[in-house]
């Protein structure tokens, strides 16, 4: 329908001339679609027509604005001496009947909003002559949403929230009443200068507007129809039924680019927009801004939701935007005050008495007879001499700190058990009684479940679905409340468990009432079990309770706080009962980068530093525990190493039975050194080496093995055998073949050398290019040789040649003495083992069958000594006390004993280490190292001794010590990291071990 040009009055199609002011009327010019040319609006007429139709009512000042829309002028109105806003719409709305009648209903149901954030709508009526509908409102000094954002810029979080939730409170007012505002975007909404706050205006302009446009105008013309593009819900672009959620949709739209400064979506056309609400996915309000509260972030993403039912409602946005709203009913109830998590105090005391129940049961299911020692089990390992060791001794003679540890546990466990067990015992009573009467009154047991399971005061927020909580579901925020409830009841009944069956079983252990008849220890497995499993189930349900709590609310499972800007300070200390009170200078961006850079360091600090004490702590936690077992480990070995001792040096086993072999021990001839050496590198080579000598054709260790029931071996039988000629011709022949091999012959002529170098002699044939050369042991076929010999004595004796056998297991008796000039241990042990097996063993057997008995028994008794001396235990525990190391001295300085032993003995003095946990971490003492090169300097072998201790040392103090060992230092920061992390493993494992020599 055309307008007139002058008065903007709406005129028949027909007419050539305005009815109502007389001027020509002329086609519209128009570059809109459908009819939407934009008037040039003669604001000064306007105002004209205005004023003469409202007076003497209101007195127009002057125009506030114009657009497509209409114009909006500022008013007085002298009867109640206030400002209004009136505004005007354009002719081509005002020309549609419809939209006119629409109008005026949705001003009058705007007009019956009365709420503080609604631009107020005073009256509506129409101008006199013209017709043109007109609104009068509330007049709000202050810019529009959009000005306001960009003139003050990054808004904090408080401030948005506020803001939000004061547009959402507003559409919520309206939504009760049926009115959708349909148009809902930053121009739409005001923020008064001097109080802050929001208002939501043009209720009615849109409800006209909704009913004049067509789909593609809707689409097209921005600020001139209901739903701006930009802003519009996929509904409304779709021409959809139009609903409160859509203003919802439209307010996320608007709060999203109020907190993250951009708009969900990018689009540069009317239709490029609708299809970005009706498509795309905006990304979370949080990956935008990270530091906003996820309560706000989850809010705005919901409200962008693509259907209508996923978006919230406008009441749920206010109660979870306004920090004032924080709930809608008080919380705790009336009366409740004092329960207000009382579950989690009471859980609290019931952890401690649980603490207390486990260290006590724990420890009271340990026999004490098993972890007691004794008192001066170093004074025992000092004095011990001629005492018997007894597989007892590790049970009575453990370390003192062990039974100190038990007894301490059930001390402090049952202590803590007692005083905490009856402060629960008295809280749950009187938690019992307080919360009965409040059933009484009316209270639901729900009611009270959930105010006591409060242990962060939000349930009350839970219940109602707001602060925190605004942005979840009914069910979820249900099964929070479940969850809670959970918790709390689970913690609960396995601490009330766990405390009732051990003071329980307490009781009755006092009273005499419970026995443990199946078992030593006080708490047997059975009551153990009926302890701690039920309550541990329980915790375990608690536990899953709490994990459950997490998935449904998920960061908001802990208390959120925003930070504050500026301004938010600057508000508090107005408010401050203390006038004078001003807010500190805000920090200088150096100031606030030293802060950065101080937390940065300490997070730095924590992350590496972290671990290494981490990895102290576990250490010392085993270190101690190894100083602890230590002695249970080492004390009987060590009590039976000095009661050897005793024997070795009153009997000296080496020196006796040397006075049987030296009748019958070879002549010796004038073979040099160098040859009687190459002779044995030769006779030492295994038969796989391409030079060796050939190997024994038939198993010669079958005529040693040991016979349980006779107890002697094959060959002592042989001996008597062959002094009665009874040995078959075949067994002859064999012997003869074994007594006239190749390697029997050189084993002989070794024997009649006066000088070997073994260790030259057993040094790897091959160790170039830096090659490892191998342990200096002897090679098994020189065993055979030995044996071989001793099985040609056999053959000697049964040919009548019994002077002939003497002479073979004397050169035997030569080769061991040989051997035994070396200070190796695996020599040395090798050696006494073929001296007793294959010297003095068969000496016996041959007196034995020659009828010689008390010879013989003299032989076996030399035979047993002998390997006395061979299995000489470990000397770990004779070093124990670095300020004491007269027993220790007086092991490793005894010649009776094969130097071999104490060097190797020397080596194990370190192992005292391993009863101390300082010395465990950190390596031996200045004090201990000094002791132990006193002891190295008093032996005989000075320089072999001086040379395994440098050696011991350095492995005990730097177990990393290769390169240092090649001539090349380690760099200090390598060295400190051996020292405390790799140094202290190796020890506590070489300590960890009871059965290793170390």
């Amino acid at each position: 329908m055309p307008y007139c040009p002058e008065c903007s009055i709406a005129v028949p199609d027909d007419v050539v001339e305005c009815p109502t002011c007389g001027a020509s009327l002329e086609s519209t010019p128009t570059t809109e679609p459908e009819g939407l040319a934009r008037p040039r609006w003669d604001v000064e007429k306007l105002q004209a027509i205005l004023s003469s139709s409202l007076a003497p009512n209101y007195e127009i000042l002057r125009p506030l604005g114009q657009g497509g829309m209409g114009a909006i002028f500022l008013a007085r109105e002298p009867a109640l001496k206030r400002l209004v806003a009136i505004k005007v719409l354009a002719p081509s709305f005002a020309a549609d009947n419809r939209a006119r009648v629409r109008f005026e209903r949705e001003a009058r149901a705007a007009a019956a909003i009365s709420h503080p954030n609604v631009v107020r709508v005073y009256a509506v009526g129409e101008t006199k002559r013209s017709k043109l509908p007109y609104i009068i409102m509330q007049f709000v000094d202050g810019p529009n949403l959009e000005e306001w954002r960009l003139r003050r810029g990054k808004v904090g979080e408080r401030e948005g929230r506020r803001v939000i939730g004061e547009i959402a409170t507003a559409l919520a007012a309206a939504h009760e009443r049926d009115l959708v505002h349909r148009d809902v975007k930053p121009s739409n909404v005001l923020i008064e200068a001097e109080t802050g706050r929001a208002f939501v205006a043009d209720f009615g302009v849109s409800a006209a507007l909704s009913t004049t446009q067509s789909d593609e105008t809707k689409l097209t013309s921005t600020g001139a129809v209901v739903g701006t593009p930009t802003y519009m819900s996929p509904e409304q672009s779709t021409s959809d039924a139009v609903t409160p959620k859509s203003d919802v949709y439209s307010l996320g739209v608007l709060a999203y680019q109020l907190v993250t400064e951009e708009l969900p979506f990018k689009a540069e056309t009317a239709m490029g927009w609708a299809a970005a609400h009706l498509r795309d996915r905006p990304s979370a309000t949080k990956e935008r801004r990270p530091e906003i509260s996820p309560v706000v972030g989850q809010m705005i993403d919901r409200c962008l939701a693509k259907s209508p039912d996923d978006r919230p409602d406008a009441d749920e946005v206010a109660r979870g935007m306004l920090p004032s709203l924080e709930t809608e009913i008080e919380w705790p109830p009336p009366g409740l005050l004092w329960l207000r998590g009382r579950a989690r105090g009471l859980n609290r005391t019931a952890l401690a008495a649980v603490v207390g129940a486990v260290l006590a049961t724990t420890a009271l299911s340990f026999d004490p007879a098993e972890v007691a020692a004794s008192q001066g089990w170093l004074a025992r390992f000092e004095f011990a001499a001629g005492i018997a060791a007894t597989a007892e001794w590790g049970r009575e003679g453990g370390p003192v700190v062990l039974m100190y540890l038990w007894q301490t546990a059930v001390i402090v466990g049952l202590v803590t058990f007692g005083m905490a067990g009856i402060t629960f015992l008295l809280s749950v009573a009187r938690f019992i009684e307080r919360a009965a009467r409040q059933r009484v009154r009316g209270w639901q047991t729900n009611t009270l479940l959930d105010v006591a399971a409060d242990h962060d005061g939000r349930s009350g927020m839970i219940l109602t679905g707001s602060g925190d909580f605004a942005a979840f579901r009914d069910t979820t925020r249900r099964n929070a409340l479940r969850a809670r409830r959970g918790l709390s009841a689970t913690l609960m009944a396995g601490t009330c468990w766990i405390i009732a069956a051990f003071g329980l079983r307490a009781l009755l252990l006092a009273l005499g009432m419970a026995r443990a008849e199946t078992t030593p220890t006080l708490l047997g497995p059975a009551a153990v079990v009926l302890i701690l499993l039920p309550g541990g189930v329980c915790l375990v349900f608690a536990l899953m309770f709490i994990i459950w709590e997490r998935l449904l609310l998920g960061r908001q499972a802990r208390p959120h706080s925003f930070e504050a800007d500026p301004e938010d300070v600057a508000r508090w200390y107005e408010s401050h009962p203390q006038g004078d009170a001003e807010p500190a200078g805000v920090l200088k961006h150096k100031h606030e980068r030293v802060a950065i850079w101080s937390s940065w360091t300490a997070v730095a600090a924590t992350v590496l530093l972290g671990p290494i004490m981490l990895i102290g702590l576990i250490l010392a936690s085993l270190a101690t525990f190894t100083a602890t077992r230590f002695p249970e480990w080492h004390g009987a070995a060590t009590s039976n190493l000095i009661a050897n001792v005793d024997y070795v040096d009153r009997r000296d086993p080496i020196g006796a039975a040397r006075a049987f072999w030296s009748p019958y021990l070879p002549e010796r001839d004038s073979t040099p050194q160098e040859v009687a050496t190459e002779l044995l590198r030769v006779l030492n080579r295994d038969t796989e080496h391409p030079d060796a000598l050939a190997g024994y054709s038939v198993d010669i260790a079958a005529f040693f093995q040991w016979d349980e029931i006779e107890r002697r071996t094959i060959t002592d039988r042989a001996f008597e055998r062959a002094l009665r000629r009874e040995l078959p011709s075949d067994t002859l022949e064999l012997l003869r073949q074994l007594a006239n091999h190749p390697r029997t012959g050189l084993l002989r002529r070794l024997a009649a050398t006066p000088h070997i170098d073994v260790l030259d002699a057993l040094m790897p044939d091959d160790t170039s290019n830096g090659a490892p050369g191998r342990i200096l042991v002897l090679s098994p076929v020189v065993i055979d040789a030995a044996r071989a010999n001793t099985l040609a004595a056999v053959l000697d004796a049964a040919q009548g040649n019994v002077a002939g056998a003497y002479e073979r297991l004397g050169e035997n008796a030569s080769i061991g003495e040989h051997l035994l000039q070396e200070p190796l241990y695996w020599l040395d042990r090798q050696a006494l083992d073929l001296l007793a097996s294959h010297a003095l063993r068969p000496l016996a057997s041959l007196e034995r069958a020659r009828g010689e008995i008390d010879q013989a028994v003299r032989l076996a008794r030399a035979t047993e000594d002998l390997h006395l001396v061979r299995d000489l235990g470990s000397a770990a525990g004779l070093a124990v006390n670095p300020d004491n190391l007269a027993e220790f001295r007086r092991a490793v300085s005894d010649e009776r004993i094969p130097a071999g032993y104490r060097l190797l003995w020397l080596r194990q003095g370190w192992a005292g280490t391993c009863a101390y946990p300082s010395e465990v971490l950190l390596g031996p003492s200045a004090s201990r190292r000094a002791a132990m090169r006193s002891v190295a300097e008093a032996m005989d072998e000075r320089a072999a001794a001086s040379q395994v201790l440098e050696s011991s040392e350095a492995a005990w103090r730097w177990p990393l010590a290769s390169a240092r060992a090649s001539g090349s230092e380690r760099p200090g920061a390598a060295r400190l990291l051996d020292r405390l992390f790799v140094g202290s493993v190796l020890r506590v494992l070489s300590c960890g071990d009871p059965n290793a020599p170390i």
